[in-house]
């Protein structure tokens, strides 16, 4: 439970769903949003895009870790975690910002189950980067 291994593994298949989050699930919240104009339209739809393939791409390099030695294991999970730290202070900013500006409008929102993924996770790296033995 506590092995590199799987945290890579658990971080890979969070990150690699999101390319349904992002072509499949983005694209019909455009539809309810009738107050964007054609190029608000077209600039928030290449940006979901990009971040649909980013998270692919995170996802793939992640299930590629799975087999580091675990000193390299550790520093990867290390730098991994700090920068999900980042991640997540942005989105829970964000968060924020849209409750109080959007509060009845959920294609404004992150999931509050995404939210705590999110932080599930950066904190498990973190405890397995720093407590796994060499």
């Amino acid at each position: 439970m506590f092995k590199p291994k799987v945290v890579f593994t658990a971080i890979s298949i969070w990150f690699s769903f999101h390319i349904i989050v992002f072509f499949v699930i983005g694209p019909s919240m455009f539809q309810d949003m009738k107050d964007l104009n054609e190029k608000a339209l077209f600039m928030s739809s290449q940006m979901m895009q990009l971040s649909g393939i980013t998270m692919l791409f995170i996802g793939i390099l992640m299930y590629l870790c799975r087999d580091l030695e675990i000193a390299q294991a550790k520093k990867f999970l290390l730098a991994s975690g700090v920068m999900l730290v980042f991640m997540d202070i942005i989105m829970i900013k964000d968060e924020m910002i849209a409750m109080e500006k959007y509060p009845n409008d959920p294609a404004m929102h992150t999931p509050l189950s995404a939210i705590a993924i999110f932080l599930v996770l950066t904190i498990y790296s973190l405890y397995v980067a720093l407590t796994v033995k060499d």
